[in-house]
């Protein structure tokens, strides 16, 4: 009977470690549409996320207002590797269109020759 006490959980004792996996690593620069990232990054992430529930504990933040906090730097994170994603793939049609156009001059010019 006792250890049936002692093994019994309830959501009250759960950790919610799944959202501080989550936020570590987006953190730590792993894409969400997946195909990026680095273990480095991930461990960076980590150590992070570590340094963040540390300093809530001992500021005596309250473990709700600790996932709202960690809520937002998921979504903060997301949103920067979203502008991130977009900016990156400006830059690549950008040169692509310049690379096009020089090859269809270039083209041009050997016709003339």
């Amino acid at each position: 009977f006792m250890s049936c006490l002692c093994l019994e959980r309830s959501e009250r004792n759960d950790k919610n470690y799944e959202t501080d996996v989550i936020a570590a690593v987006v953190i730590g620069g792993v894409a969400m549409s997946g195909g990026e990232g680095t273990v480095w990054g991930s461990l960076l992430g980590a150590a992070i996320m570590g340094i963040l529930k540390n300093a809530f504990v001992l500021l005596g933040v309250s473990a709700y207002w600790q996932s709202i906090v960690i809520g937002a730097v998921i979504v903060a994170a997301v949103a920067l590797d979203r502008f991130r994603t977009v900016s990156a793939e400006k830059v690549h049609r950008e040169n692509a269109e310049k690379i096009a156009k020089e090859s269809e001059e270039r083209a041009r010019q050997n016709q003339q020759k």
